[in-house]
């Protein structure tokens, strides 16, 4: 785990911590409570809070601190609220990732890659550096 990771970890846990009361499905939070987390961990704040927050939305787990206060079925996720604050909010854990809708058909793709360089590339990595599949 990198520096930053680590870093951006202990930021948004000490903001749910100040934040969270036990039994709430909400915990509110502003941008500006990332800069004082920071200030007060002694870490350098976020030069993006954009991709600080976007991390956590779409990448990078929450740290066990946070996931143990869900109850069984339901995970934290943030949600943007008002200009300026965001949310720490309970969803059910079936409202929370992205999945392919099994009604849907899938798309196939025709290989179209010229013979010449399908005879001499082996791997599928190779092709589509020639813009080929």
């Amino acid at each position: 785990m990198g520096t930053e990771l680590k870093h951006y970890t202990k930021i948004i846990e000490q903001i749910f911590l100040a934040k969270y009361k036990e039994g709430k499905k909400i915990a509110s939070f502003e941008v500006g409570d990332i800069e004082k987390a920071a200030t007060n961990l002694g870490i350098k704040p976020p030069n993006n809070i954009c991709d600080f927050l976007y991390s956590f939305r779409h990448h990078t787990a929450f740290p066990h601190s946070i996931t143990n206060t869900a109850p069984f079925g339901e995970r934290w996720v943030i949600e943007r609220g008002e200009k300026g604050r965001y949310q720490f909010r309970l969803r059910p854990e079936d409202q929370t990732e992205i999945v392919p809708n099994p009604i849907m058909s899938e798309t196939k793709i025709p290989d179209v890659t010229p013979g010449i360089v399908a005879m001499y590339t082996l791997h599928i990595a190779n092709r589509a550096r020639y813009g080929c599949l």
